[in-house]
Order: structure tokens, then sequence, then C-alpha cells
């Protein structure tokens, strides 16, 4: 019974991420439009802010239980962030010949990415 109730917490936190994604992509394609990958650069910015920040909780706080760590980090986070579509969109923009949004999108999800997470960490009391 055990196995079962932890597949269902990261099947749980996985839907969740996912419908926060497709939101998230909806929401920003509205405000800011279709013309750049906003959606999945959110997504990836706060969930590579969230990961670090959970997982220093986690770490050092002892805040949180194995259990809660798979709903959120390996279900929520998994399913909200996506390298799959940030590689796509990528590729994509640059063989349509946008290669500034290209290597702007690479750039902004790696260096926001890593600082992100740093900041996380830092603000869960990681050093």
């Amino acid at each position: 019974m055990i196995w079962g109730y932890k597949w269902l917490l990261v099947m749980l936190g996985g839907s969740l991420g996912a419908a926060s994604r497709y939101g998230i992509g909806l929401l920003t394609a509205r405000i800011w439009g279709a013309h750049f990958p906003w959606g999945t650069l959110v997504v990836n910015l706060v969930g590579c802010f969230f990961i670090g920040l959970l997982f220093a909780l986690a770490d050092r706080a002892r805040l949180l239980t194995p259990d809660v760590r798979l709903l959120l980090i390996t279900g929520y986070l998994g399913a909200l962030t996506t390298f799959s579509t940030f590689s796509l969109e990528t590729v994509t923009a640059g063989r349509s010949g946008l290669v500034f949004h290209s290597l702007t999108n690479i750039l902004l999800n790696n260096l926001g990415g890593l600082s992100l997470t740093y900041l996380g960490l830092r603000l869960g009391g990681l050093r």
C-alpha cells in the first residue's frame, strides 16, 4: 500500500504542476504575446527558485517530509518546469531565423535558472 501511496503523491503533484504550466503559458501569452516563449521561461525560472528553496528547507530544517518532497519537488515542480519544451522552442526559433530570440532564451533560462536556484538555496538557509 505504501508503494501505491507514493506514486499517488507524485501523480497528484504532477497533475497540478502540468495544469499550472498550461495556465501560466496561457496567461503569459495573453500579457506579453506569443512572439517569445514567455510561459516556458516563467515556469522554468519560478521552478528553479522553488526547487532550491524547498530542497534547502527539506535538507536544513527538515521542514518537509519525504512524502511532501515527492508531492512538491518530484511531482509538482517536475511537471511545472520543462527542459524539452525549452529546447524545442529554442531550436524552432533558430530554424525560423530568429537567432536573437534563440540566444536570448538560452541566456535567460540558464543564467536566470541558476541564479534563482542559488537564491532559493540561500533563502532556505543553505550557504
